[in-house]
């Protein structure tokens, strides 16, 4: 299926902000306006995930809202949708993941999805090379849920999106063994992970 011009450019900004990591949210932001949402984020399974997973610049208020209550107020989409995923499911939708009687009830919709304004969700799957990744797409209770008309151009995108990625984790491994090659020459070095962990470290350390 041939993409939209709309989302075409929103491609081509995140081939750029592979070498150009600042600029990711707004790429991603483009991405999700040309695809009917309001932000966006990525989702893996692969535990080597680029060192900040990128999020689109309209998603970070909620995103700070998700990490803050998740843990109170699980979310259904990270626990049910890998199920669909490897069931041969692609695109997903919010009815597919939850109930009418969920969304009334459930902790995430009360104290994430609705407060945050980003009440329907999507998905689209790629993969980066053995792992599942997918792009969840979110909007508000306003613009209503999406719908199939929408989402039957989402599985073209997933082949750039896995391209886009596999660049990114290689230009990131890349400059993080070019950071420990300068350091090198001077020092012990470690390069720490999220966590604090020591992910790398040369030869001095």
């Amino acid at each position: 299926m041939l993409l939209a011009e709309r989302t075409e450019r929103a491609i081509e900004a995140c081939y750029d902000a592979v070498l150009a990591p600042a600029k990711w949210p707004r790429a991603l932001q483009l991405l999700a306006e040309s695809l009917g949402a309001e932000s966006c984020t990525f989702f893996s399974d692969d535990e080597e995930v680029l060192p900040k997973m990128p999020i689109s610049s309209e998603h970070a208020e909620f995103h700070e809202l998700w990490l803050r209550n998740e843990a109170d107020a699980p979310d259904p989409h990270t626990r049910r949708a890998p199920a669909f995923r490897r069931a041969g499911y692609t695109t997903l939708v919010e009815n597919q993941i939850s109930t009418e009687e969920e969304r009334r009830t459930l902790p995430y919709y009360q104290e994430i999805a609705r407060p945050g304004a980003r009440d329907w969700y999507a998905s689209t799957p790629f993969m980066v090379d053995a792992h599942r990744w997918s792009l969840p797409l979110y909007r508000g209770a306003r613009r209503g849920g999406f719908v199939p008309e929408e989402t039957r151009c989402f599985a073209a995108v997933g082949p750039h999106l896995g391209r886009i990625v596999r660049l990114a984790k290689r230009f990131a491994a890349f400059q993080l063994a070019s950071g420990l090659s300068s350091l090198e020459r001077a020092s012990a070095a470690l390069v720490l992970n999220a966590e604090g962990r020591a992910k790398d470290m040369n030869l001095m350390a």
